[in-house]
């Protein structure tokens, strides 16, 4: 399935944001990332949440996937482990883009 393919790949790194975790929960896929907000040059995670959101909404895999009715829960927490951002993306999301 899709979390296993992205969890054989984890964990990635793209300058402040490390995704740790992906899995599955029937038909959600489930992303857990650590976000660096102290690193230099990291964006407010707001803004790092927004262009992901885009790029779920336009990356051609992700959007046959939520076209297919499934869904991503992306959770972010911040280096001391708190959760900053919790939010599911459907394809309806998309949609109020």
């Amino acid at each position: 399935n899709r979390a296993s393919v992205l969890a054989a790949e984890l964990p990635l790194e793209a300058g402040p944001l490390s995704i740790m975790r992906a899995n599955a929960k029937g038909s959600t896929i489930e992303i857990m990332m650590i976000y660096n907000q102290d690193q230099l040059g990291a964006k407010p995670a707001n803004n790092v949440f927004s262009k992901g959101i885009s790029y779920y909404c336009s990356n051609k895999d992700t959007k046959a996937n939520l076209e297919a009715g499934l869904s991503y829960r992306l959770k972010m927490r911040n280096t001391r482990g708190q959760l900053i951002i919790d939010e599911f993306i459907t394809k309806s999301t998309c949609t109020t883009q």
